[in-house]
């Protein structure tokens, strides 16, 4: 899984934010909503049992959390939703991307 990692330094500190491609793709998944894993496997096209452990890995990092909704007195559901740190995390990926890109265009530019 460390075939497309993105290490960013954050404002000058020695923290480093390592997420794979599919970690950003489903943190942007639920960016806006919470969902289920079968709602974010659907959405980003993979096997439930991988994005349950790419989820899991997200936890451990704090970039998710997990909250369980009661439908019947037997019946929960785990909803995965992200956290502040992860939003964060998210954005610095994001931007850091589009100035590679903005570096890119102007290299092609000259």
């Amino acid at each position: 899984m460390c075939d497309n990692n993105y290490l960013i330094a954050l404002n000058g500190f020695n923290d480093k934010i390592s997420l794979s491609r599919w970690e950003i793709q489903i943190l942007k998944c639920i960016k806006s909503k919470a969902k289920t894993e079968s709602k974010i496997a659907s959405q980003i096209s993979l096997n439930i049992p991988v994005v349950s452990l790419l989820i899991t890995d997200l936890m451990m990092q704090g970039y998710v959390e997990r909250t369980r909704k009661r439908r019947m007195y037997f019946f929960t559901r785990e909803y995965f939703s992200l956290t502040l740190e992860g939003l964060t995390n998210l954005e610095a990926v994001r931007s850091q991307n589009n100035n590679f890109w903005a570096q890119i265009l102007s290299i092609l530019r000259l």
